[in-house]
């Protein structure tokens, strides 16, 4: 959406495809977590300037590699996102297993004790635990890292876990996952190798970070010369980063 406007701002006829009804992209997902709704505002802003700038949005339009060359573009522009990144490991099909995904888009819904197991400390995870544990489950972060919501800025760090200690969330650090049974999840220590289990677990979700989507950028790169991949389809990183790729490649046209 950045990239639109500004190469708009700039003088370029820009059209946006857009394969869902809204967008907004994973912001649309950061909004429901307690604690930051101030992204709700980020996508009625992005989209005051598209229309200011006239930009041609194209909604629930999936971008290939046939309708993009039919549009004859001077340059192409993929912020394809990412997708949950699932690991390699015994259980992630059963059907009590989520993605943090599932969750906040509501596409499934978590029982009364649930187990998130977290690989990046970041806020997915803790946003998740407690988005589910205002619901009234009984929610416990399990995380590979050193420390919960180790990769958020020490700011939104100690706010996170105001809330993860007034909300009563269980935390255990140090720990990864190793399996999951239909009624339980066992995660390993990173250090000892030692097994943690917890037993009668209703829904287990993953929030073990994105996986770049970049199928349509390897169908373009070796077919027309400018194409620019950004955002979290380069790699997956914060919504800040993306909009300021957004920014300094439309700058740059």
């Amino acid at each position: 959406m950045k990239a639109a406007v500004i190469a708009a701002e700039r003088g370029h006829d820009v059209t946006l495809l857009e394969r869902s009804d809204e967008l907004g992209g994973q912001v649309k997902l950061a909004r429901k977590i307690p604690g930051r709704e101030e992204f709700g505002e980020l996508i009625p802003n992005l989209k005051r300037e598209l229309e200011f700038y006239r930009v041609n949005v194209q909604l629930s339009t999936e971008a290939t590699k046939e309708s993009v060359l039919s549009m004859q573009p001077d340059e192409i522009i993929l912020a394809t996102g990412s997708t949950p990144y699932i690991p390699n490991v015994t259980g992630t099909d059963l059907p009590h297993v989520a993605t943090t995904w599932d969750i906040l888009e509501q596409r499934k819904t978590a029982g009364k004790r649930v187990v998130i197991a977290d690989w990046k400390g970041d806020m997915p995870g803790v946003g998740t635990a407690l988005y589910l544990q205002n619901q009234g489950c009984q929610v416990e972060l399990v995380t590979s890292c050193l420390f919960i919501g180790f990769g958020l800025q020490s700011y939104v760090r100690s706010m996170m876990f105001s809330q993860l200690y007034s909300k009563e969330v269980g935390m255990i650090c140090n720990y990864k996952l190793a399996k999951i049974e239909p009624n339980s999840v066992t995660f390993e220590n990173i250090y000892t190798g030692d097994p943690l289990v917890r037993e009668n677990v209703d829904t287990v979700i993953l929030a073990c970070g994105n996986i770049q989507q970049i199928d349509l950028f390897r169908q373009l790169k070796d077919t027309v010369p400018n194409v620019h991949l950004i955002g979290d389809g380069m790699m997956p990183r914060t919504v800040e980063e993306a909009i300021l790729e957004g920014f300094e490649l439309a700058a740059s046209l």
